[in-house]
Formats: C-alpha cells, sequence, structure tokens
C-alpha cells in the first residue's frame, strides 16, 4: 500500500482562519460513513485529473466550501501526515495521508460559503488563538502551533 497525496488550506480572512466541521467521510467504496463532528481545515485527495497541486486545492476548496473566492498566497513548508487506522487502511487501500497545505486568502464576503460536500455539515472563522483548540485532530494542532500561528502573529 502506498500514501495517499491530498492537499489542504489554511484561510484567512480579516484575521481569522475558516475550518469545515466534518460528519462524514467516504469509505472505500466510495460511501458515506457518519463521523462524530471534527473540526479540520479544508482538504481532500489529490486526483489523477488534477493539472497540479494548486488546481487540486482550488477544486477542493470549491468542493468543501461552495466557494472560489480564494488566492493562493503560497504552499508552506510543511505538511500534515498521519497513518490511517487499520480499518480505514484496508477500506481505502492506503497506509496514511501526506497533506500539502497551503496559505489561501478568502476573498469572499460570506455569502457564498455553502457546503457542496456531504462531508461537511458547516463552515466557521475562527480566531487565531481558538483554532488550536478546536480542531479536532492532534496532527492538525501541532502543524497549526508550529507552522502556521507564528506566520499569523508575524502578519503574515
Amino acid at each position: 500500500m502506498s500514501i495517499r497525496r491530498a492537499v489542504g488550506a489554511v484561510i484567512l480572512r480579516e484575521g481569522q482562519v475558516l475550518l469545515v466541521r466534518k460528519v462524514r467521510r467516504m469509505d472505500g467504496q466510495g460511501g458515506p460513513v457518519e463521523i462524530p463532528g471534527e473540526w479540520d481545515f479544508p482538504k481532500g485527495g489529490v486526483k489523477a485529473a488534477d493539472a497540479d497541486l494548486s488546481a487540486a486545492l482550488l477544486r477542493e476548496l470549491g468542493e468543501e466550501t461552495g466557494s472560489q473566492a480564494y488566492r493562493v498566497l503560497r504552499q508552506l513548508n510543511e505538511s500534515i501526515c498521519f497513518t490511517f487506522t487499520p480499518e480505514d487502511q484496508a477500506a481505502l487501500g492506503f497506509t496514511g495521508q501526506e497533506t500539502a497545505m497551503f496559505l489561501v486568502e478568502y476573498l469572499g464576503c460570506g455569502g457564498d460559503l455553502q457546503p457542496q460536500d456531504e462531508e461537511i455539515e458547516r463552515l466557521g472563522f475562527f480566531d487565531p488563538g481558538a483554532v488550536e483548540r478546536v480542531l479536532s485532530h492532534p496532527e492538525g494542532r501541532d502543524f497549526f502551533r508550529r507552522a502556521v500561528l507564528p506566520l499569523i502573529q508575524a502578519g503574515v
């Protein structure tokens, strides 16, 4: 088995960070599986049809947030990596995931933010100081504290 390639975004607007609340995930057969609600960065797998990582990112952002009003500022130096549970490995065919993370600016007014993906229940903006407490996964919290918070504190 191999590592799943994915992309994700730390989306900023007026000093706040946009997160998505996921309530479903797709199983290995493409069917939805209910999960306890968890806040996370918008992210998803890279597809063969994606021209590059930026194209994959913009596709995922459209799917998860309903908006295309984004400007990619830069790819971050660190990725978010994790190992799937044995059940997920068997269902998905991957041992884990490596998510290339990008810093993105949201340019919209908020009215266009509507989840288009059945995995996403809602979206929310959070002050940077609250993001670590809200994120559901330790890998995401560690990544935010180490790779993103210093950038935000320095004024990006």
